[in-house]
């Protein structure tokens, strides 16, 4: 079998396509875990150590700086702004009413 090669905007694409899925496994989990924390007050029993270990994870992973991709480089990648996409991913997690997102993303430059 001889192997793959791909050319340079095909691995763009796919750098974009890996770092948008890890971006939105975190904000999955941080949402799961505010939706826990602070509406639900009665035990969860669906609690597990690997999902407790998996939303804490998300949570520093999206706080910044930690992880062999960081938070910040998937930002570059997709070409938004770090700050920005906390303050949203922030507002998205604690609003109980899901509202689309909006199409005035901040992007650098």
């Amino acid at each position: 079998m001889m192997p793959v090669t791909l050319d340079r905007q095909e691995l763009a694409g796919a750098w974009r396509a890996l770092c948008a899925v890890m971006l939105a496994q975190a904000v999955e989990r941080k949402r799961i875990e505010e939706n826990i924390s602070h509406r639900n007050k009665q035990p969860v029993h669906w609690f597990r150590k690997e999902e407790c270990r998996q939303r804490s994870m998300a949570r520093s992973w999206l706080d910044g700086g930690v992880g062999v991709v960081t938070f910040e480089e998937c930002c570059e990648a997709l070409d938004v702004d770090p700050d920005f996409l906390r303050e949203k991913i922030q507002s998205y997690c604690h609003n109980t009413r899901r509202k689309p997102v909006s199409s005035k993303w901040k992007t650098r430059g």
